[in-house]
């Protein structure tokens, strides 16, 4: 069996493939990482196994998984061939509505306003 994961924390990517599968991150043409069991032949090695990396992300960053190594080399061209069955993500600028917003009127009820929050609970005191 083969898998590909990428999993995302802040701005850093984790990629991690066991089997025939592989991942890789491209940036501005180049390849900058590549998690990969096969040999450069796609042949799997004969214990099961797995290979991992992790890279900090940039914008237009481009992270794409295969199921199947054995079709894909490590070239840039390769990775981004839309011809091929990748699965692919890029790492885009998000618009300013997406993380903040300005304050409108529709403020707090009343009896939330001044009250303290916080990781074990609320308290009843108000400031």
């Amino acid at each position: 069996d083969s898998m590909a994961l990428a999993i995302l924390a802040e701005q850093t990517v984790s990629l991690a493939v066991s089997g025939k599968a592989a991942a890789a991150v491209v940036r501005s043409g180049e390849v900058v990482a590549v998690a990969r069991v096969a040999d450069a032949e796609g042949a799997a090695p004969a214990r099961p196994t797995f290979d991992s990396t992790s890279v900090a992300l940039k914008l237009g960053d481009v992270v794409a998984l295969s199921a199947d190594a054995n079709s894909i080399d490590d070239s840039a061209s390769a990775w981004l061939d839309p011809t091929r069955p990748l699965l692919r993500l890029q790492c885009v600028d998000m618009h300013k509505s997406e993380i903040w917003s300005d304050l409108k009127s529709d403020n707090p009820h009343p009896s939330w306003a001044q009250t303290i929050f916080n990781e074990y609970g609320t308290h009843k005191e108000k400031l």
